[in-house]
Formats: C-alpha cells, sequence, structure tokens
C-alpha cells in the first residue's frame, strides 16, 4: 500500500518536521517522519560592484550587470531605485525564465562635479536582497576654476565600511547586528531596513515622506522643507539631484553639457519637484534646511519621486585634501515627494490590486532575531496607483518600500520584517491604503512566532543496566527539538566521568521539531554504583537555513573572533542548560591476556614474526573483543575480532612485521563490549558499540599485552683494506670505503624496498642502488694482477648471508642461433669480461654470524683481450647482504651496493695517477681544499699530489688559464697562487706535491679547471673547489678529516711487523710547535730478526718530520718504540703517507757457516728481549743479567751529544746551538725551516730501492732459500695535520701552552725586566719551553773553568710547604725531583760548561757606580775603581768556586738560603736566582756556595737616597757598599741568569727532558719500569722508605722525606710531577709537553 504526501510551506526557509503514527488492527505502531524545507530562488548577480570610472562633464559611460536565475521557476526581480536617477537602469524590474539570465544596462553621464556612490537593493520574490555598488567620479576640465574630486574606486567605500566596523561605528554595528551569525544575507538585510531617518546614519533626514496633498488651481503647491541632518564632527555638503519624470516634456537641449567659453555648462532639466538651493553646506552637529516646490504639469494625475541627496565631507571637494586612507564616500539619502492634483470633489481613480495572498506567513525565528518575507502588489489597472502601508505600533513587524506609485500593469515588491521580543505567537494586521481613499485598502494579516533554544529528553533519570568491569553497556536516549528553530546542543561530561560514561554523538544540530537518538555507553572501571549529573548546553545553531544540519564554520570563527558585546550584536549567544542523571552499577569481570608480554626478540625489518597468544574470559557473560593496537600498520590478528563466550578461553595469532629499523614496544589494547550490545549495534556501525569510549580511555584501564621487538637490518662493514704497494689511507680514500660503510649503515630508502621485494619496473641496479666505484692500480701490460682485500665484519645483531651477484648471473644462456652482432657494444665488452675474468672476487657468498668476519678479495688481471688493451673495464658486482635458505633461492632483507670495479691496463705508456678526492662530495678527478677564512696574512698551503704510475718517465705541463682568469677577475689579486713550476718530469715511481694558496677575498665558492697535459699521453682536467668563509671569533673552524681506522686489523700475506697506529692525526697546531708521537712496531715472526726503515727522503717529510729511531732492528717476538715529531714552520694543510721498509736481517756473509752449524741448537731469543736501535744499548747478551737484576737505566750524559747544527760569531768566539739533533746521534731530519721556493719532490723512493736491492739478493740466494716466502713488506704511516699562524692558532683556541717552541720558533718571547737589568738588555726567550721550565728560574752557576759540580743548583722552597700533600703530588714531588737530578748532572759536566763559557759575553747596561754616601760629588774615575774591584773580586770567587765543585763529591748538600729584599739589579737577580727551571711561582732562594755562607746570610741590602745628580741616559741611585763576598755572590747570579736567558740552553733542557721522557716510556713497553706506582726511578730517590711507599700506595697523606733525601736532593720540599701523566703525554699527544 502507497500513502501519497504532499507538503506545502508556508513561508520561504521555513523547515518543517512531522511525526506521524501509522497503527494497524493488530496493535502494531510505526512512526513516520517526514521533513521539508521551502527552498528559496536562486537569483545572483555576475558582480557586486560597477565603476564608472573618471569621466570628464558632459561625457556618458554605460556598464551592464547580469542577473541569473538558477532555479527552474521564473524569478521575480525589482531593482529599488528611481530608473531616471543619476545612475539611469534600462529596466528596474523583471520576471527571468528558469534556469536562465537577463541583462540591465546602467548609463551615468557627469552633469555636476563630485563623487557619485550608491549601494542599490534588488528584491527577488522568495529570496533574500541583493545589492550592487556604484561608483563614478565627474570633474571639469577646468580645474583652476572648479576643484577637482579624488577619482572614487570601490577599494575606497572597502576600506571605509571595514574602518567603520573597527571603530564600532553605530551604523556599522546596526548593519552587522544579526542573532544568527551564519546567515549570508543577515547584514543585507538590515542595511535595506535601516532608514534615512535613523539617528545612528552619519548623515539623516528628519522626515522621509514629503506629502504636498492636492495641487492647486493654478497648478502652484506650497514649499514643503527637507531637513538634513550632520551627525559628524566634520562640515558635510548635501547635493540634490532631482530625477526627471515622465509627465515633464524635457525641452530641446534640456540635461545636455553646452560649451561655453567659460566652459561647459549644464543646461537644467524640467522636473515637477524643484529644490532651492541644490547644494549647501550642513555644519557639524547640526543641521539645514532646504525647500522643495511642487510644480505639476497634468491634472487629475498622481505625482511620487524619491530625490537623490548626496552628503560628503566638503574637505573632499579637492583630491589634494584627501588621501586613500582617509577618503569618505559620499552618502546618499532619499526623501520621498509625493502630491496630485485632483479637484476635492472629484474621486481618485478605483484601484485594481491583485495579491496572491493577504496572510503573510514568517518562517521560525529565535528571540531578537530578524524573518523577512517578500510579497508582491500588482496594478491590474489602466492608472497609476499609489499605495500607503500602515506601521505597526510595536515596531515588531515592519515594511519596506511603505510608500510609492505602481504604474499600470506594474508590479512593485514589498518587504515584510518579523522580530519577535518574548517566545510567543505574533500576529498583527496591517491596513494598505490605495490612492489616499479608507474605501479603497486592503488588510495584510503578518504571523510570526518567537522560538526559546531548548530541548526536550525522553527521560531526565537514564538507568544502565550493571555492567561488568571492563566491558561495556549502552542505551539510547531520545533528544527532541520543541521548537521550530534550529539549535545546536554539545553534553558536558564531567572531567571525572570521561573514562566511564561517553555518548555519541556528543553534540549535533536539531532542527525545528526535530528529534534525536543518542547511545549512552557505560564502562566502569571498579566494582561499585555510579550516579553522575550531566549537562546538555543548548544554543541557536549557527547555520545558513533552516534546512541546514551542520553548523557554519566561517559563522562560528567570526564568532569566536568577535570582540564587541551583546549591546553590540556581537556577543556570543545565551546558553541554555538541560540535565541529564545516568545511573549505572559496575560489577566483577574482565578478559586477560596470557601472557601479558610477548617478545619478538631481535627480527629483521620487512619480515613477517607469528606467535600465539590467548584470550581469557574470565565474567559469566559472552563479551564482543576487538583488538587494536597503537601501530595498526605493523599488527594484523587472525581471530583478532570476534565473540568470546564466558569462562573460555580463544586462541589468537599475532602477525608482526615491523617497517623501520627501532626498538618497538607497542601495546595491544583489547576492546570489550557485552554480546547483546554487539548484535544490536552491528550495522549500524563501529561508532554505536562504545569502541570510541574505550579508544578514549587511558590504556592500563583495558585488557593489554605488550609486544616487544628490536627491529634491525643487518649490518655490514668493511674493517680493514689492503693491497700491495698502497698505504690503507689511500685504499680507503680511492675504494670510496668510507662511503660505502655509511651506505651499508643506513637504512633502506623506499625504493630499495621495493627492489628487494621485485616490485619495481627496473633491471638496471645501478638506477636503483647505490653505486660504489672500486679502482683498482693501474700497471702495465702483464704484471701481477692487482689485488684489493677487504676484510667485512657483521657488526649487527642478527647472522646473515653475503652474495656477489655478476651481471649475467640471472640470465639464462643464450642459444647458439642468436646473433652476437645485434649486441650493442656495452654488452659485447660485459661478456669479454666475464669471459676473460678479468675481474675476480672470492669467496661469492659467504655466511657470516655474529661479530664473524670474512676476507673479500678483489683483483684485476692486467692480461685485457686483444684489441682492448687500453679500454677501461668496468664490472657491476651487487653486494648483496642477504639470507640464503638451505633449500634454495634468496630472501633480501638487507642492503644491497653495486661495486663498479673498475680496472685498466697500460702499455709502455706514461701513467699520471690524480688523487681521488671524498667521493661524498666530489666526483672523480675534482679535488676540494680546505676552506679558508678571508682576512689571512698567511694564507694555508695545501697540497695536491702527483704520481707517475707507469714504469716509463712523464714530462706534464699545467694549462693555468683558468687560474689566471679567476685572478683577473679579482682586479689582478692572487686569489689561487700555484708556488710550483707549472712544468715537470716525474721518474717512475716518483711523486711531486703541488702547493697551493687559497687566499680568498669573498665568502663564496671558487672554482677553477687546471689541464694537466702528459707528453705522448692524455690530458687529464681537475677541477678544484675551494670555498672561502667569515671566521667566527668564538667557534673553531672545523678541519676535515677522514674517519679512517688507526690500526691494522687484517694483516697481509707474510707480513711478521705490525704497526701499532698506521695514521698520526695531529690535528690542529701552531706554526713552529714541535708535537710528537709514538707508535710501536711489533715482529711476531718467532726465528728472524726484523729491519725496518722510514723513508724521508721527501721533502715534504723531510720538511716536517723527524722519526727516531729512523731505522733499526727488531729481534723475533719483540718491538721497537718509534717516536715521531712534527714542526712545520710555515702554514699548510696535509695529508701524505711516510713508508716504512721492512726487511729480514741477513747475517753477515762469513757468518753464514757458523749460522747453519750452531742451526736449531741455539736459543730462540726471549720474547722480551729489546730491539737493537740507538735508543737503547741493552743487547740479547745481557737477558740473563736483566733476569737477575734490574739493570741501571744509562744516564743522559752517556748518550751521543746533540749536533750542533747552528753557530754563533761573536767576538772571535765560536757559540753552539742545540736547536738540531736526534737523540741516536745521528743528523736529525725535518729541523730545517720549509723553504716556500723549493719543489716538495720526492727522488726515487727508498723502498723501490730497497726493493731493487733485495730483488738482487734474492736472485743470488739459493735455491732452499727461494722456496721460503718472501719477508720483504712495506709499512705506509699516514700524517695529517693543519698547520696555522700562531696568533691565528690562539686566537681560535686559546690556548699555546700544551705545545713546545723548540729554538727557531716564530712565538715571541716574554721579557723579564730583572734578566734585562742585571745582563743589560732584553734576550729572545724561548715561551715555548715554558711547558718545561721558566727562563727565570737559574740552573747551575757555569764559569769558564767549569762548573760548580754536580747538583750545585740550590732550589726555592714550596710555596705549599707547610700544606698536607697527597699521593699524586708527592709521586709529582717524586718524579720531579729525579729529572731535576738528572739536569744537574748534565749541567755538571765540565765539557758542557766550557762550551757556555765559550759563548760571547752579554753587554753591560750603561750605569753609574756610587759608592760614597750622599752627598758625595760624582766622579767617574772612583765608579770606575769600583766596577774594577767588583770584576776581580767576582772572578776570584768564580775560580774559587771551580777549584771546590773538582774536588767535591758527585752529590753537594747545599744549605737553602733566603733572601729578602733586594736594591737595584742586583737585587733583582738574586730573586731570579732561587727560581727553579722546571715549574713554580715566583721565590727566592740562596744560590750555590760554601756552607758557611749559606748559613750566614748577608744584611739585607738598603736603599739610600738619590744623589741628585742629573747624568744622561745613567742611573741616579745609590747603593750602599757591599763586601767582597756579596759582590762576587750577585756576578754569580747574573751569570747563571745570563746562561739560562740562552736558547742554547732551553734547547738544551729541553732536549734532556724529552729524552728521559722517552726513555722511560721505552723500557716501561719492556717492563723494565713500573709508571703504576712511584717506584724508584733513579739517582738518589732509591733510598725513600717503605713507608713512603707504602702511603702513596694506599693514598694516606704524604710523609716528610727523610733526611737524606733532602740532602741529595739539594732541597728539603720540592713539587713534585707525575712521571706516568708525563709518559703518556709524550706517547699519545704531543711528545714534548
Amino acid at each position: 500500500m502507497a500513502l501519497s504526501v504532499r507538503y506545502t510551506p508556508l513561508a520561504t526557509g521555513a523547515f518543517d518536521c512531522d511525526y506521524f503514527d501509522i497503527v494497524t488492527p493488530g496493535g502494531n505502531r510505526q512512526t513516520v517522519c517526514c521533513k521539508g524545507f521551502g527552498e528559496p530562488h536562486d537569483v545572483s548577480l555576475d558582480r557586486r560592484h560597477l565603476a564608472f570610472g573618471n569621466l570628464e562633464l558632459g561625457k556618458a559611460c554605460l556598464r551592464t550587470v547580469e542577473i541569473a536565475n538558477h532555479t527552474r521557476a521564473p524569478a521575480f526581480y525589482q531593482f529599488i531605485t528611481e530608473p531616471t536617477g543619476t545612475f539611469e537602469f534600462s529596466r528596474t524590474d523583471g520576471i527571468i525564465p528558469g534556469e536562465s539570465s537577463a541583462n540591465v544596462d546602467i548609463r551615468f553621464q557627469a552633469r555636476v562635479t563630485g563623487n557619485y556612490y550608491r549601494r542599490i537593493f534588488v528584491l527577488v520574490k522568495n529570496q533574500g536582497p541583493l545589492f550592487l555598488d556604484l561608483t563614478a567620479t565627474a570633474y571639469h576640465p577646468l580645474q583652476d576654476q572648479v576643484p577637482r574630486p579624488m577619482p572614487l574606486r570601490q577599494e575606497h567605500v572597502t576600506g571605509y565600511r571595514e574602518r567603520m566596523l573597527l571603530e564600532g561605528s553605530e551604523v556599522a554595528l546596526a548593519i552587522a547586528e544579526s542573532a544568527n551569525v551564519g546567515d549570508p544575507v543577515a547584514e543585507v538585510w538590515n542595511e535595506f531596513f535601516l532608514d534615512d531617518t535613523d539617528r545612528r546614519q552619519p548623515v539623516q533626514l528628519l522626515e522621509r515622506d514629503i506629502e504636498f496633498g492636492a495641487a492647486g488651481a493654478s497648478g502652484v503647491g506650497e514649499y514643503k522643507e527637507v531637513t538634513v541632518v550632520n551627525n559628524t564632527d566634520v562640515k558635510q555638503t548635501a547635493m540634490f539631484v532631482v530625477p526627471p519624470d515622465d509627465y515633464v516634456e524635457q525641452p530641446e537641449g534640456a540635461g545636455e553639457i553646452k560649451m561655453t567659453t567659460l566652459g561647459p555648462v549644464l543646461q537644467p532639466l524640467e522636473t515637477c519637484f524643484k529644490v532651492f538651493p541644490e547644494r549647501g553646506d550642513v555644519l557639524p552637529r547640526s543641521s539645514a534646511t532646504f525647500r522643495v516646490a511642487f510644480r505639476p504639469v497634468y491634472g487629475n494625475a498622481y505625482y511620487a519621486q524619491a530625490l537623490e541627496v548626496f552628503c560628503f565631507p566638503k574637505t573632499q571637494r579637492n583630491f589634494r585634501l584627501v588621501s586613500d586612507e582617509t577618503f569618505v564616500p559620499p552618502l546618499c539619502i532619499r526623501p520621498v515627494c509625493s502630491g496630485h492634483t485632483f479637484p476635492l470633489s472629484m474621486e481618485a481613480f478605483t484601484p485594481k490590486l491583485r495579491l496572491s495572498t493577504t496572510r503573510v506567513n514568517f518562517p521560525a525565528c529565535s528571540v531578537h532575531d530578524r524573518a523577512y518575507q517578500v510579497v508582491e502588489m500588482y496594478n491590474e489597472a489602466d492608472t497609476p496607483m499609489r499605495y500607503q502601508l500602515e506601521t505597526d505600533p510595536t515596531g515588531i513587524f515592519r515594511c519596506k518600500p511603505n510608500n510609492g506609485l505602481i504604474m499600470p500593469h506594474c508590479s512593485q515588491l514589498v518587504a515584510f520584517m518579523f522580530c519577535p521580543l518574548e517566545a510567543r505567537r505574533y500576529e498583527c494586521v496591517m491596513r494598505c491604503v490605495m490612492n489616499g481613499s479608507a474605501m479603497h485598502s486592503v488588510d495584510f494579516t503578518l504571523v510570526g512566532f518567537g522560538n526559546a533554544c531548548v530541548v526536550q529528553l525522553g527521560t531526565s533519570h537514564l538507568q544502565v543496566k550493571p555492567t561488568c568491569v571492563g566491558s561495556v553497556s549502552s542505551r539510547r536516549l531520545e533528544i527532541a527539538n520543541p521548537t521550530g528553530v534550529t539549535v545546536s546542543y554539545e553534553w558536558a561530561i564531567p572531567e571525572g566521568y570521561k573514562r566511564v560514561l561517553a555518548v555519541e554523538p556528543r553534540s549535533g544540530v536539531l532542527r525545528g521539531n526535530e528529534k534525536h537518538s543518542l547511545s549512552w555507553h557505560f564502562a566502569p572501571r571498579r566494582s561499585q554504583q555510579y550516579s553522575i549529573r550531566i549537562p546538555c548546553y543548548v544554543t541557536r545553531a549557527m547555520v545558513r537555513t533552516l534546512a541546514d544540519t551542520d553548523q557554519s564554520q566561517d559563522a562560528i570563527e567570526l564568532l569566536n573572533s568577535s570582540l564587541g558585546s551583546q549591546e553590540q550584536g556581537r556577543g556570543r549567544p545565551r546558553r541554555e542548560i538541560t540535565w541529564l542523571t545516568v545511573y549505572g552499577v559496575g560489577s566483577g569481570g574482565a578478559v586477560t591476556f596470557e601472557p601479558e608480554t610477548i617478545d619478538f626478540e631481535t627480527l629483521v625489518v620487512g619480515t613477517e614474526v607469528t606467535k600465539a597468544i590467548n584470550l581469557v574470559n574470565n565474567s559469566d557473560v559472552t563479551m564482543y573483543h576487538d583488538l587494536i593496537s597503537s601501530m595498526p600498520n605493523n599488527l594484523h590478528y587472525k581471530g583478532g575480532k570476534g565473540f568470546l563466550s564466558a569462562f573460555s578461553t580463544k586462541r589468537v595469532i599475532i602477525c608482526f612485521t615491523p617497517g623501520n629499523r627501532m626498538y618497538y614496544n607497542v601495546t595491544i589494547s583489547c576492546k570489550l563490549n557485552t554480546s547483546s550490545e554487539a548484535m544490536e549495534t552491528l550495522n549500524n556501525g563501529p561508532k554505536h558499540t562504545g569502541l570510541q569510549l574505550l579508544a578514549q580511555q587511558e590504556l592500563e584501564d583495558v585488557p593489554q599485552c605488550n609486544i616487544l621487538g628490536n627491529a634491525v637490518y643487518p649490518t655490514l662493514s668493511v674493517l680493514d683494506a689492503r693491497s700491495e704497494g698502497l698505504s690503507s689511507s689511500r685504499l680507503w680514500r680511492e675504494l670510496n670505503l668510507i662511503q660505502m660503510n655509511a651506505e651499508l649503515m643506513a637504512d633502506l630508502s623506499e625504493r630499495e624496498i621495493k627492489w628487494n621485494a621485485a616490485e619495481i619496473d627496473e633491471t638496471d641496479p645501478c638506477k636503483v642502488l647505490k653505486v660504489m666505484e672500486v679502482r683498482f692500480k693501474v700497471k702495465e701490460y702483464g704484471s701481477a694482477p692487482s689485488v684489493v682485500l677487504l676484510r667485512l665484519r657483521n657488526t649487527g645483531v642478527l647472522p646473515f648471508d653475503v652474495q656477489l651477484k655478476y651481471p649475467k648471473d640471472d640470465e639464462d644462456e643464450p642459444e647458439n642461433w642468436v646473433d652476437k652482432d645485434l649486441q650493442g657494444e656495452d654488452e659485447v665488452l660485459l661478456e669479454k669480461i666475464l669471459e676473460h675474468k678479468l675481474f675476480i672476487c672470492e669467496p661469492r657468498r659467504a655466511h657470516l654470524e655474529v661479530g664473524e668476519e670474512v676476507d673479500l678479495m678483489l683483483s684485476y688481471k692486467h692480461r685485457p683481450p686483444d684489441g682492448y688493451l687500453q679500454q677501461e673495464f668496468r664490472l657491476p658486482v651487487i653486494l648483496n647482504v642477504c639470507e640464503l635458505p638451505p633449500a634454495g633461492g634468496i630472501i633480501n632483507t638487507g642492503k644491497q651496493v653495486v661495486m663498479c670495479l673498475i680496472g685498466q691496463t697500460l702499455q709502455a705508456e706514461p701513467n699520471l695517477h690524480l688523487p681521488i678526492a671524498d667521493s661524498r662530495h666530489f666526483v672523480y678527478p675534482e679535488w676540494g681544499f680546505e676552506p679558508t677564512p678571508i682576512g689571512l696574512l698567511t694564507p694555508p698551503i695545501q697540497y695536491y699530489k702527483l704520481e707517475n704510475a707507469g714504469l716509463i718517465e712523464l714530462d706534464y705541463e699545467l694549462d693555468m688559464e683558468e687560474v689566471g682568469a679567476l685572478n683577473r677577475s679579482y682586479h689582478g689579486f692572487d686569489v689561487v697562487t700555484l708556488l710550483d713550476p707549472p712544468t715537470g718530469h716525474l721518474e717512475p715511481g716518483e711523486c711531486v706535491y703541488l702547493r697551493w694558496v687559497f687566499n680568498p677575498l669573498q665568502p663564496v665558492l671558487h672554482t677553477w679547471g687546471v689541464e694537466f697535459q702528459v707528453v705522448n699521453g692524455p690530458t687529464k682536467r681537475v677541477t678544484f673547489y675551494a670555498r672561502g668563509f667569515h671566521p667566527d671569533p668564538h667557534t673553531a673552524p672545523e678541519t676535515t678529516v677522514w674517519q679512517l681506522p688507526l690500526h691494522q686489523v687484517m694483516p697481509q700475506p707474510n707480513q711478521p711487523v705490525l704497526m701499532s697506529l698506521e695514521r698520526f692525526c695531529f690535528g690542529d697546531v701552531p706554526m713552529g710547535a714541535a708535537v710528537s708521537r709514538m707508535c710501536v712496531l711489533n715482529n711476531h715472526d718467532e726465528e728472524e730478526t726484523m729491519t725496518f726503515a722510514f723513508d724521508l727522503s721527501s721533502s715534504l717529510a723531510a720538511s716536517v718530520l723527524s722519526v727516531a729511531p729512523l731505522a733499526g732492528e727488531i729481534p723475533p717476538n719483540s718491538h721497537a718504540v718509534v717516536r715521531v715529531t712534527m714542526r712545520c714552520m710555515t702554514a699548510s694543510v696535509f695529508d701524505f703517507d711516510v713508508p716504512c721498509r721492512i726487511e729480514v736481517k741477513q747475517p753477515p756473509p762469513d757468518e753464514n757457516e757458523d749460522l747453519a752449524e750452531e742451526g736449531a741448537g741455539a736459543p730462540p731469543p726471549a720474547a722480551s728481549s729489546r730491539p737493537q736501535t740507538s735508543m737503547s744499548t741493552a743487547t740479547a747478551a745481557s737477558g740473563k743479567a736483566k733476569a737477575a737484576k734490574k739493570p741501571k737505566r744509562t744516564s743522559v750524559v752517556d748518550l751521543p751529544a746533540p749536533s750542533r747544527g747552528a753557530t754563533r760569531a761573536g767576538k772571535g768566539k765560536t757559540g753552539v746551538s742545540f736547536a738540531g739533533g736526534t737523540l741516536d746521534g745521528g743528523p736529525r731530519a725535518g729541523t730545517a725551516m720549509m723553504d716556500d721556493t723549493q719543489s716538495v719532490r720526492s727522488s726515487k723512493s727508498a723502498v723501490s730501492q730497497a726493493q731493487s736491492q733485495v730483488s738482487a739478493a734474492g736472485s743470488a740466494a739459493t735455491s732452499a732459500a727461494e722456496a721460503e716466502p718472501d719477508m720483504d713488506f712495506s709499512l705506509f704511516l699516514s700524517v695529517q695535520a693543519n698547520v696555522r699562524v700562531q696568533e691565528h692558532h690562539a686566537a681560535l683556541f686559546d690556548d699555546l701552552s700544551r705545545f713546545r717552541f723548540p729554538q727557531g720558533s716564530m712565538l715571541p718571547a716574554a721579557r723579564d725586566p730583572a734578566l734585562e737589568r742585571t745582563v743589560g738588555g732584553p734576550r729572545s726567550l724561548s715561551p715555548g719551553s715554558a711547558g718545561f721550565m721558566e727562563a727565570s728560574r737559574p740552573g747551575t752557576h757555569q764559569t769558564g773553568g767549569g762548573a760548580q759540580g754536580q747538583g750545585a743548583a740550590l732550589q726555592r722552597p714550596s710555596t705549599q710547604e707547610g700544606a698536607p700533600m697527597g699521593a699524586a703530588g708527592l709521586r709529582m714531588r717524586v718524579a720531579e725531583g729525579v729529572l731535576e737530578q738528572l739536569l744537574n748532572d748534565v749541567l755538571a759536566d765540565s765539557e758542557v760548561a766550557g762550551a757556555f763559557v765559550e759563548l760571547e759575553d752579554a753587554p753591560l747596561p750603561c750605569f753609574v757606580q756610587l759608592t760614597k754616601a750622599p752627598p758625595a760629588p760624582f766622579v767617574h774615575a772612583e765608579s770606575a775603581a769600583a766596577v774594577a774591584a767588583a770584576e776581580a773580586a767576582a772572578e776570584a770567587a768564580a775560580e774559587a768556586a771551580r777549584k771546590r765543585a773538582a774536588d767535591a763529591e758527585r752529590v753537594a748538600s747545599p744549605a737553602r738560603t733566603r733572601a729578602g729584599s733586594r736594591a737595584g739589579a742586583g737585587s733583582a737577580a738574586g730573586s731570579r736566582a732561587g727560581a727553579r727551571f722546571t715549574g713554580g711561582d715566583a721565590g727566592s732562594e740562596g744560590v750555590a756556595g760554601s756552607p758557611e755562607e749559606a748559613e750566614a746570610p748577608g744584611p739585607p741590602p738598603r736603599l739610600l737616597v738619590c744623589a741628585g745628580i742629573d747624568v744622561p741616559r745613567h742611573s741616579a741611585q745609590v747603593p750602599e757598599e757591599v763586601s767582597p763576598q756579596e759582590a762576587a755572590r750577585r756576578e754569580r747570579d747574573a751569570a747563571r741568569s745570563l746562561m739560562r736567558a740562552l736558547p742554547e740552553f732551553q734547547n738544551l733542557c729541553g732536549f734532556v727532558l724529552d729524552a728521559c721522557v722517552f726513555n722511560l716510556v721505552e723500557e716501561a713497553s719492556y717492563g723494565e719500569e713500573d709508571l703504576s706506582g712511584a717506584p724508584p726511578v733513579g739517582g738518589n730517590v732509591t733510598d725513600l722508605d717503605e713507608e713512603l711507599y707504602d702511603s702513596l700506595d694506599e693514598g694516606f697523606p704524604p710523609l716528610p722525606l727523610p733526611e737524606r733525601l733532602r740532602a741529595d736532593a739539594g732541597s728539603p720540599r720540592r713539587p713534585a710531577t707525575n712521571v706516568t701523566t708525563m709518559s703518556v703525554r709524550t706517547a699519545a699527544t704531543d711528545g714534548g709537553g
């Protein structure tokens, strides 16, 4: 059975909803909900504004606007304006057919100068109003006579309206006032009904309707007044424009512009209504009255006309007086004038008005809101009809236009407004009088309802059934809107119950008389009773129409951002509250996981692993469960959703697939619901099952299970790389191993994952995978294969397999009938490579457990096929980290990298090898220099290595054209400079380091290209990159350091000797500093003694490095300690290799037979035997003695004296300089300063020479010896440093104290004023030696006859003599005493003292010595006698001291003295005499002499008054007379201070300390000395008491030194120096500190 339902809306835009119950006789009831909406028309304009521009008087402009009807029903529209006004309309009303449009022409003619603006409203039947803004400007061509107004644009109108709204103008707020902010036409309706008599207008009319009534018989009516009120604070100008009507016939030329001698003049129009005056000014806050006259033309007719009054500020009459920001568009107010010419005795025409209905029903409207309706009135008569609508005295209902004239057979649209003040029904009868006769009237019945925002609930007390803890129960509740307006509701559950109670939906929109069904979900957290009172907030919905169900977001944002109050119409809508009380009971029962934690341990990313888990239902009800997790993309379940019976267990399979490399800790939650609720809401979507409630709850409130797993990729790393004749550093660069390790350790990209899964449409792996170029060493045809050994390690936590895949591995062999001529050149070349097996990779596959290693051999055979000799061969080999199942196949789980093996073979042709830069930033053969700061006076030298890798000599030449162009671009400034000649010659195996200097002027990247042209060889082009930057004084620049391994991990075959460190990164070093490192050469051979020799033949290595020992022997199972010192005298950045040749020591020819006879009878050498080097004098024969008794260390004085590389001439005496020298007595390499003009070139490698010698010796060996493996080998030591100018280094790092600067350093020395006063002038002190001593601390007193004696230097007392000293401090004291004793032994040597005596005497200062007390006269003869006597006394005292020193014992026991205050230069020298050279603050001590002198010091000197004698450049201070003994003591102090200020003495001290520390470290490496505690280290320190060492080991406070130690050491207390710390620092940092 079908039922027909008809819907007829009573109002446009009204929403209607009603419910009908269908009841059957059997008692069944079914409710039917019917909803309907009175949809309005959809009529729009193609634009919102029309601009007529800036027109000269007399000109006209025509514009067209299109009005379109988008609905199927016809639409009637009407422009509310006069058709013949300022803007003339071709038509003002009409009917638009459905889905059609119409055009309206609008014409503007400039008749009067000024700005014109009007907002024309368009009423549409059954729709809201539209508007159209019209702007125009008219100007007079003679600007000097008539002011020209500013051109009016639409931007001025929009800006003015926005300013009014921001300023809170009354008229702007009245327009924006609306209860429904989301209504798009609310503001248009407000402005349309804003009357011209409203006091909120800037300019208003006192009366809008001017009625003249019946005109007299003469046709002349009385005058009426129009009052214009100015409500602003500026003077306004009112200009009247009277539109012409159809009753008056216009004379010829009326309304046109006539050109005269005075310019254009307007010809006036004839009208029935005339205004006097037509223009006038209105003062601020005042009013002005204008007179209007009625001059009808015809009798028995109705006249009605709306006048246009344009009001604008008077200051805007000229464009020079206004700006865009302050421009105010003119306001148009329209008084309506009406009258007629019917005689009083004559009855008016009978009107014929047609209306569709006289009952006007308004749509639902909330209180204080507004509703609108549009009514059409049609005049069916043949005469005009005048209508007048009465006003509602209550103001609830309004209409506009309320009066006017309807022409015959025309229509008039009238808009009605309804604004309720209370929530009730309103009804009003509004009468419409036609033609001024009460007999001809029509009553309109206006009906509207005011609605409040309320809702009704099905019940205010909601009872939920008892629910198990951990489950969810649901109830339905109905909410209804009893009103006709659209409301929005929102439930506000208390914060404490949001985890217990939830509602769906929580908020919504209810249209008029509509109902919603709410789902309330109750999930108790504990067993208890719940009573929850919940408020529901109801407000007016922000919707565009009554049929909308979603609120307008624009309206909500506008409401939230509004700042006005409710009085301004911008406040927040009032909220009504409805309360609901929910009752529920929580009972026991839940679902649990067994187990609660599942650990997948370590697994590979992207692989799926499954495990089982049990769900246990401990409740008495059937539960509906659903497993969810925080990572749904990585976890899925088999059986994770369904029903779980009461007291049952269910098995669920968890499938875990990690997507990224990370540690997973995922929580699985079980969302529960009772089975009845699940069945009831199964088809209504998941939101109605209570899942939303549980999803918002904390995870610990629901059953949980933790999934743990460590997802990783198989990681493979290259630990070491080896190749014969190449250093490890060079291999790591040329094979791109750094980038390869970074790629193997990185995560798989999306393309790589698809490649592993074979999901990418690409067959070339080089286009998908990372390509690493592996270049083999270029050799001649027929040479031995180039072999590269790589050690690979599984650095991950999972075992995996490694496979090397060739390009043709996955392809089948082509059939015989395949035409190979059709193959490309690349494919043919690839087949040649595989056929001749030019490249060999072994092993092809391997299995690696965690931490396991495998050695991969890559080789290239230098025997290419015929016709391909000069060809560069490339073979892409895929290094695949995968899993190889035993059953076969392959599972790609890890990284895949393409190793592009590159090999080339030469045939008697030159081969210039160019270095390879960092492949992460440059492409071979590009090269990048270190970034250089701007403004360096001495930019660093950077090196570029060229090597002749062939077997024939070559000549090369550099094309420097681009370098010259770059320098010319900087106006001739040498930004890039090559210090070496651009041409050169290289022998086979020879290399040259080209020195480049980059001195930037701008912080930009500089690029230049250089072509290396080889004579009779190929030309190679290298692009160089260098960047300049602004130095940051707060940040030290980063030096590019290759992250290469420092140790050798993989020994090569038949390699007997390993080097502890293969790479020394000195880092940032100041220029002139000597920095040392130590490395150990370990001989692992158990039978052969190996020899080593470092090759420093390269000028670069010889200029900056010294190696000690340079060569030596290493016994079997022993080692040798080598010290490498770097000192560079120019700012440089270098990174080079130093070869070290390892050979088997060959016995002398005459001993071969004896060695053969002894054979196996000789015992093997001890494992701890020391190598035979110049640093140690121990031999293998003393092994037994060492085992029985620890040998005494060789004294420093027994070592060979340092070479005297520099002399100083003066007075015919030969001076000695200790600037150079090595510890082994040989010539010290690298001590000379690098010469910038000398090419850094290496001669023929010493290693190659040694190879030739070895090969020659091997040819003469016996066949048995030839059968043995060759033990000769070459090691390489890489050196990298960035040497900066000392001022630059100090500015960046602010620390030069940890560096040692030997003689020849560029660092300026500090001056000692006391020393200058004593010896007569300043001396340059080497501050680099400050780490060992201070120049102000004197040593032993040296004279011409010898030394004072062994240990004769008196030490000053410690500054912390009375303070307790810890164990570390005591160790420092002991070590310092040992080193000081060693220095005293050197200084006591007569030969050393004699060398210093031969030095030239220091010039004495010019001063005056007065011996008489003042005011004795100044006599030069007496002064000269006093000086001679003092010199004689000093000489006698020195001679006596030399004699006593020759006869004294080895260790003297000088007494300690203290000096008080001192006078003049002698007192200053005495104060410096007691200072030690090893460290400490200033102090004073006595000078070594006789015990009587030490015990009985003289009285403190006393300064006398000045003698008052003015001698130019001479001292005027007069000291008192002193004894000869005191004078001699002072002379000795001055001589000692002079000696210690000499550079030679400082170099000697540095040499002695350096040698001592090196001896200590070397002996400790052989177990001869124990530096962990405080053992006896030599000298008299061995007599320390046992209790002293016990206190050191146990950490107790140190005990006082014994008296015998004080006597032996020459000082009662001395600051200690930690020997262990010094030794470690020497080996690990700079070696000279």
